[in-house]
């Protein structure tokens, strides 16, 4: 004997929902985490830059008016040539964040084309009668993926 055809439960999809839509938060959130971390960088930049030339303008002019090398000018042309290390590695630090950045934007798209796929999926099924036994497979294939965590 056949039992009548059942939409999916709203019980079985919410969770589904609920999961896509925390980890595009999630995403989002490591998104805003890394920009903040790159502007921040950025301003180091910026400020390590105008020191060095700060230093650059004291030393051409420490250098003009004194022919041979004193101690105070080791001591700024170390300084500079501290100041150069820094900034290049702020600049590494920079094309680093800028890549995780794009590649955290990448994982946001996909994860976002995946919620509307699904989003679309489900909506199919609501709107189609769909058979018991159909159903039942449907929701046992939902619970093991669920559990095995193979939808994201």
């Amino acid at each position: 004997m056949e039992e009548s055809a059942r939409p999916i439960s709203p019980t079985i999809v919410r969770p589904f929902t609920f999961q896509v839509q925390r980890q595009h938060e999630e995403a989002v959130k490591e998104v805003n985490q890394a920009m903040s971390v790159r502007i921040k960088a950025s301003k180091d930049l910026k400020r390590l830059t105008e020191e060095r030339n700060a230093a650059m303008q004291v030393g051409t002019t420490t250098l003009k008016k004194r022919r041979c090398a004193s101690n105070a000018t080791r001591d700024l042309l170390q300084e500079y040539s501290l100041i150069m290390s820094e900034r290049d590695s702020v600049h590494k630090e920079i094309e680093k964040l800028q890549e995780e950045v794009a590649e955290t934007r990448r994982k946001a798209a996909t994860v976002e084309g995946k919620n509307r796929e699904k989003d679309e999926e489900v909506r199919g099924f609501q709107r189609s009668p769909v058979p018991t036994t159909l159903h039942n497979m449907l929701t046992l294939v939902l619970a093991a993926a669920q559990s095995r965590k193979l939808i994201d």
